[in-house]
């Protein structure tokens, strides 16, 4: 004698890929999550230095090739730290056109890590 047998139902959602695809979602949130905040650099692109700091103000001028120039001469990175690190120096730091963001972003940090009160200026030449 045979038994009649229930008729399987299939199930209508498919619970292992969709828990693979909240495990993939739930990685990707912890990685843009974790990036938040590392390893930034506060930029103000107006130009202008807070109005509470006194002294001259030097021109650092960044070139493709890699020179720096302070106030239109040609110096070493340790000279240029020299002398921004007197009392009260301010600077300012303008790219020659065709500089790599990177490149800039080097020497800003390099500057600001020796506590030079720097800001970004922009290049007047034509490129």
């Amino acid at each position: 004698m045979k038994l009649p047998r229930p008729a399987r139902r299939r199930p209508s959602i498919l619970l292992t890929s969709l828990v693979d695809v909240l495990f993939v979602l739930l990685f990707f949130f912890m990685l843009v999550s974790g990036g938040v905040g590392w390893n930034t650099v506060g930029l103000d692109l107006s130009g202008r230095l807070p109005e509470t700091v006194q002294g001259p103000l030097q021109s650092i001028e960044l070139r493709r090739d890699g020179r720096q120039l302070l106030n239109g001469e040609a110096l070493s990175e340790a000279e240029i730290r020299r002398r921004l690190a007197e009392p009260g120096t301010r600077a300012v730091l303008v790219a020659e056109p065709g500089v790599s963001l990177q490149a800039l972003l080097d020497v800003f940090d390099r500057y600001r890590r020796d506590g030079a009160l720097l800001t970004l200026g922009r290049s007047t030449a034509g490129g």
